[in-house]
């Protein structure tokens, strides 16, 4: 695979320039410099390190996270496999309490719209919805 630069890379990961920038920024990617021009050049392990970066992102993973997969799998295989299944593992963990959190405040919000109070609507709405925050 030829070295790309910054908008190329970006292509091939699907994922905006500046994300490719702003990873090279805080370590996550390590380009190589065009001698001739200054300009950041990208090789295939940056572009398997920015497909994990992506996939991780959109499970919700931080970027601490994907600091840790990503330095784990630069150690080796083994490492690598088992640092990311631990963080899936903890991934899957909060989602759930999250999906939680949103089914609760569901019901609740199913509640209050259900509710239609004879008088005073606004009043009886505001109150019930004030006394959540208390």
């Amino acid at each position: 695979m030829m070295a790309m630069n910054v908008t190329e890379l970006a292509r091939a990961a699907g994922v905006p320039p500046h994300v490719v920038r702003y990873y090279a920024r805080i370590g996550l990617l390590h380009p190589a410099r065009n001698p001739v021009n200054g300009y950041r050049l990208f090789g295939a392990a940056d572009l398997e390190r920015l497909r994990l970066a992506r996939g991780l992102r959109a499970l919700g993973c931080g970027l601490d996270e994907v600091r840790r997969a990503i330095e784990a799998m630069e150690r080796g295989e083994e490492a690598g496999e088992r640092t990311l299944y631990e963080i899936l593992e903890r991934q899957l963990e909060r989602t759930r309490q999250e999906m939680a959190v949103l089914r609760m405040r569901e019901h609740v919000l199913a509640r209050l719209v259900g509710r239609r109070p004879r008088r005073s609507p606004r009043r009886v709405v505001r109150r019930r919805v004030s006394e959540l925050g208390a």
